[in-house]
């Protein structure tokens, strides 16, 4: 599509002038983002004839061409129509799946704001192009000139310190140990963001800590562990974000404290340009404080369950809990399938991890072979191999916190009629009672009805493991940032 010049009348007053081109801009813009071409007939009168039949040949048949909508979102940027040019920008982003084809939009996203003088919006694109592509340096050379500290947030005697914000002070104030329903949890632990923050992947770019507690003068009583990785959504590693009081807050400085970082959030998610907050909360039937937040937001939800398996009962009554199915896939790996723990000096397990994933065409958890074994080395976990004739057929991860094991990730092939990873993860579990742990988390089970059928799956062979489960809801809370 080509950059064509658009007409919007001959009116000699200036103000006049301005006021139509702000009203063509955000009605062409809801045309575009809705792609609702029959709505252009209302603009023909301001709109240049073979503009319009491209833009109705784009919204019709080409809507799945990247070029053709940047072309687009160029042309509407040189007529000053930047709502609709955003517009644009946004239909461009989900066709492409690299990190780096992703930056470049950001980038002449930003390009047209600056120009335009919209400064704050264009240090936020050229910061998210600088996530997705590190190795692009007009957009660090950009966001690191144009872009200013996020202000904190003061009310009273209450504060909010953050990484964004004064990290000493966030740092000194929020140590993981005053925070138990945070430390103790495997999927937001230190262990889970010193692994999660240094990731970066062609995908998805790389990630930003924009934790933050909530204190009372210099008390320290909430803590929100979130980071974005790349374009994404704000959330606590690859799961959603609790809000973690410490142990000794009475109920009204929780309530206090809560509000003000359900404010902070809202304010985090638009200086870093998320598409959403992503929550977390007990699936209960009362109003609390994360429900009246995302009701008054756009917002959406599912429901998870989150399953363990109590290491602290006898061996009889584990086993009792385990599905009859799940029953027979062990007893049959038991006598058909060889276990090989990883140990201090044979790397053979881990060399059959990363080939189990190469053959399902699986990115593992870890990217080397030195970064799993010093996992391994420090007690971090157990890796266990199940095999059969020498032939690598399923390997389970599992990592220790605390009291309390959890299951990381298993890979598996396909063999007969036998599946292969549940003799090797119930092993695990027993490897982790025979350890002195007391919980072993199976983790979340996504089983709505609305979830893709590989998640489901996976809940089902989880779920087989145990009966107890505890059910969360799982909010989206859609950023409502100004920026265009």
């Amino acid at each position: 599509m080509e950059s064509r010049a658009l007409a919007v009348g001959k009116n000699p007053r200036a103000g006049s002038r301005k006021a139509e081109m702000a009203d063509l801009d955000h009605a062409l813009a809801r045309i575009i983002l809705n792609r609702d071409a029959g709505a252009l007939a209302a603009l023909r009168q301001h709109l240049p004839a073979p503009f319009v039949a491209d833009l109705v040949d784009l919204l019709e048949n080409r809507a799945d061409d990247p070029n053709r909508w940047m072309a687009l979102a160029s042309g509407l940027g040189e007529a000053s129509l930047l709502a609709a040019a955003a517009a644009a920008f946004q239909h461009i982003l989900p066709l492409l799946s690299l990190a780096a084809e992703r930056a470049k939009v950001y980038l002449e996203w930003a390009r047209q704001q600056e120009i335009a003088g919209r400064t704050r919006e264009a240090a936020i694109h050229y910061t998210t192009a600088a996530r997705l592509d590190p190795t692009c340096a007009e957009a660090h050379r950009k966001a690191a000139a144009l872009s200013s500290p996020l202000p904190p947030l003061v009310a009273d005697d209450w504060r909010v310190f953050g990484a964004l914000t004064d990290a000493p002070a966030f740092h000194r104030l929020a140590p993981l140990s005053l925070f138990p329903s945070i430390a103790g949890d495997i999927c937001r632990s230190a262990l889970a963001k010193r692994y999660f923050l240094e990731r970066k992947n062609k995908l998805l770019g790389t990630t930003l800590d924009c934790s933050f507690v909530v204190a009372r003068g210099s008390r320290p009583l909430l803590l929100v562990e979130c980071d974005i990785f790349g374009d994404g959504r704000l959330a606590c590693h690859e799961v959603p974000i609790i809000l973690a009081s410490v142990t000794d807050a009475d109920e009204d400085e929780v309530i206090a404290a809560t509000e003000l970082a359900l404010r902070h959030l809202t304010e985090v998610a638009r200086h870093v340009d998320a598409k959403s907050v992503s929550l977390e909360e007990p699936d209960i039937p009362i109003l609390t404080p994360v429900s009246v937040f995302a009701a008054t937001r756009l917002s959406g939800f599912h429901r998870v369950e989150r399953a363990s398996v109590d290491l602290v009962r006898d061996l009889a009554a584990i086993w009792a809990e385990v599905r009859k199915g799940h029953r027979h896939a062990v007893n049959r790996g038991r006598t058909q399938f060889d276990l090989h723990p990883w140990a201090a000096g044979d790397d053979r397990p881990i060399e059959a991890l990363f080939a189990l994933h190469r053959s399902v065409d699986r990115a593992s958890a870890f990217h080397s072979a030195d970064e799993i074994r010093s996992f391994l080395e420090g007690g971090g976990g157990e890796l266990i191999v199940a095999s059969m004739k020498s032939q690598p057929l399923a390997a389970v991860l599992v990592a220790y916190e605390g009291d309390c094991a959890y299951y990381m990730a298993s890979v598996s092939l396909d063999h007969g009629d036998v599946p292969a990873a549940h003799w090797p993860l119930y092993r695990a579990i027993l490897m982790a009672r025979e350890k002195g742990k007391r919980i072993f988390e199976l983790g979340y089970l996504h089983g709505d009805e609305g979830m893709d059928e590989k998640l489901r799956g996976i809940a089902r062979f989880k779920s087989g493991f145990t009966r107890d489960r505890r059910p969360y809801l799982w909010w989206s809370v859609f950023n409502d940032g100004d920026a265009e």
